[in-house]
């Protein structure tokens, strides 16, 4: 059987673990958030393909 002083430092144990655990679910969370918002900045920011494609094969075909 666990002593009252034994189950007390358990559970101390146990809540920093969980605290822990939180903290690093939550900056799992803003960086995902960032990396969102990176993406989203990314394909707004860049033609679609389809735009480059076209610009690709008309300067190719200019090369002929």
């Amino acid at each position: 059987m666990l002593t009252k002083l034994q189950l007390q430092a358990f559970s101390d144990r146990f809540r920093i673990s969980l605290q822990t655990y939180e903290a690093f679910e939550e900056q799992v969370k803003e960086m995902q958030k960032r990396w969102v918002g990176d993406l989203e900045r990314l394909l707004t920011s860049v033609p679609p393909y389809e735009e480059i494609r076209d610009v690709v094969l008309e300067k190719f075909k200019l090369l002929k």
